[in-house]
């Protein structure tokens, strides 16, 4: 018997109110028998209205404006190519180019972040290209995706450079930070979690909280020599502004 057929009858007329029996045994059927698929078919369900929002998503950006539009992992990367191209009096790039993050907010709940949703924004691209013929798209990929370069007409892939030379933030776009900024003592932005087992063993963790590090960074030292990482980001945006014109 089709699992979605139980789930949905037990859906319309709860447990009580209807009798399923397997034949010809005639033994009673439940819907915890498919509850595993219950939770497999939520959670499909979920997905599919997240990518129809991030679909959404890309649509209105692409409709609203013409200027080029990069694509970027999360929300503190925006915050950081915007500081960068300020420190390095790039207002060129700043007022000729759109710096967005792919994903959204819910409930104070980020969804759609990462190179998995840069990923999902490039193949709806390729099969709705005429998104593309008003505005050309860079996606723009963190150090650690290693996330192959291309060119697909006005569609742009770019990878940022990995900064071998900080050897504690070794991803994200916090990679291009020096390392000196890193102190796991510093509880502005490092916080201690305790978690106990099922058996009562204690272990701690310790919390980077990225939007507190990011705005200290961008807005209270707003010091052009914690940006000399991003040289390379800078230029990948300059050479995708210029092949736009």
């Amino acid at each position: 018997m089709p699992p979605l057929f139980v789930l949905g009858i037990e859906s319309k007329f709860n447990t009580n109110g209807y009798m399923l029996l397997d034949m010809p045994e005639g033994n009673p059927i439940t819907a915890e028998r498919f509850s595993e698929f219950r939770s497999s078919f939520d959670y499909y369900q979920n997905t599919k209205t997240y990518e129809d929002i991030e679909r959404k998503k890309i649509r209105l950006a692409l409709d609203k404006e013409t200027k080029p539009l990069i694509l970027t992992e999360g929300d503190t990367d925006v915050d950081y190519l915007q500081t960068a191209l300020k420190l390095f009096k790039r207002d060129d790039l700043l007022s000729s180019i759109d710096i967005e993050w792919i994903g959204g907010t819910r409930n104070g709940q980020q969804f759609f972040t990462g190179d998995k949703s840069l990923n999902n924004a490039g193949e709806f691209l390729r099969a709705n290209p005429e998104f593309l013929k008003n505005r050309r798209v860079l996606l723009l990929y963190d150090s650690d995706t290693n996330k192959p370069n291309s060119n697909e007409e006005n569609l742009w892939i770019r990878t940022l450079l990995k900064n071998d030379h900080n050897k504690i933030a070794k991803k994200g776009i916090e990679n291009l930070l020096p390392e000196s900024l890193f102190d796991s003592s510093d509880r502005r932005f490092y916080s201690k979690i305790e978690k106990t087992g099922d058996y009562g063993q204690v272990t701690i963790a310790s919390d980077f909280n990225k939007r507190a590090f990011c705005n200290y960074i961008c807005k209270e030292r707003y010091d052009i020599e914690d940006f000399k990482g991003f040289s390379d980001a800078i230029h990948i945006i300059n050479d995708f502004f210029n092949n736009t014109k």
